[in-house]
């Protein structure tokens, strides 16, 4: 690989000096094959035509994405939208605290330790919690009154908004489809770097994204096998006490394991990926003689300019020749040949 980290350093100098790759973002590998033919499906017994724009992800040594904080990720869930919402939230508590956060834990241990017991906080809030006793029917009243009225203002600071710490934006996708067709759509794509859906809504979805982009909805699970069992007779044992089921209902029934979802979330824009060719992908008889005469190619991102090293992006690079060797090539075919480049810059052979 000493070719590959000559080329990764002549890259990088690039780079830093000229002005037009400012905003390139991240270093690409584009692994080129001899024909669409030489890619097989990443799992056994299961077609190729399933993985049509579909991103496949590869492990890798050096992460992309070093803090899940700092990437925007668009979540797209099945409709209704705000109860989904409310549940993912919940995953922001699985994100690793940050540096503020950790402070402020410290420096209230300490004034805990140093504070007395007549200063506990519990021992505070258990006092006002008790409150004044009511001795007239009228008091009660009115402190009753006051209650109400407290509830109301917390009600106006609920937060509804359509995000959270680790996810950007979350919506349903009867809200993408309605904006597929405009301007919004475009710019929802360009402002978001990792699109991810639940699993169940990524066949009404696909069609909405071009079909030759590089960016294409990540498919995860809300929860794992065992609990989908656990859904379906839980709705079944609902649905005979209830005549039916409406979609909200339906989505407070499915179970959703948090730490699942934020692993998959974790998962993905940690590492990198790409999305198999769509010739490569179809499965027409017909498309056999182009298939072999088409030269292919597949794009990783290894890197990002200044955040990772040259040695660190070749790492990257031999994880990702080793994963197309022994899950993407078929028997008897090999690589054409590799280069190296950014979003606008030349490519840089090193194959």
């Amino acid at each position: 690989m000493s070719q590959a980290s000559k080329a990764l350093a002549s890259l990088l100098q690039h780079y830093n000096t000229d002005p037009e790759l400012a905003n390139d973002k991240t270093i690409n590998l584009i692994v080129n094959f001899q024909s669409a033919t030489d890619i097989k499906s990443p799992i056994r017994n299961v077609s190729i035509h399933k993985f049509k724009n579909v991103p496949i992800v590869v492990s890798i040594p050096n992460k992309i994405n070093k803090k899940i904080r700092n990437v925007e990720i668009l979540m797209i869930t099945k409709n209704p939208s705000t109860f989904y919402i409310e549940k993912l939230r919940e995953c922001d508590a699985l994100l690793p605290k940050t540096s503020i956060e950790l402070e402020k834990e410290l420096e209230n241990k300490r004034v805990y330790a140093k504070s007395s017991w007549r200063d506990s906080p519990n021992l505070k809030s258990n006092i006002k919690n008790l409150g004044p006793k009511l001795r007239t029917a009228q008091e009660g009243k009115a402190v009753i009154s006051n209650t109400k009225d407290l509830q109301a203002t917390k009600s106006q600071f609920v937060d509804n908004s359509d995000s959270s710490e680790l996810f950007s934006k979350i919506m349903s996708v009867k809200q993408l489809k309605s904006m597929s067709k405009s301007k919004e759509f475009n710019n929802l794509l360009k402002t978001h770097e990792y699109i991810i859906a639940d699993q169940r809504v990524v066949p009404e979805i696909t069609k909405l994204f071009p079909q030759k982009s590089r960016k294409q909805p990540f498919m995860i699970r809300l929860a794992s096998a065992d609990s989908k069992k656990r859904d379906i007779e839980k709705k079944k044992k609902f649905a005979k006490k209830h005549n039916h089921l409406n979609k909200m209902e339906k989505a407070e029934l499915d179970s959703m394991d948090l730490k699942f979802v934020f692993s998959q979330v974790k998962s993905i824009t940690k590492n990198t990926s790409c999305v198999l060719p769509l010739i490569a992908t179809t499965i027409n008889k017909y498309d056999k003689s182009l298939k072999e005469k088409s030269v292919v190619d597949l794009n990783f991102i290894i890197g990002k300019p200044n955040v990772h090293s040259v040695e660190e992006m070749v790492q990257n690079i031999e994880a990702i020749v080793k994963y197309i060797n022994e899950n993407l090539l078929k028997s008897g075919s090999q690589i054409k040949g590799m280069t190296v480049k950014t979003d606008n810059s030349q490519s840089l052979p090193i194959l």
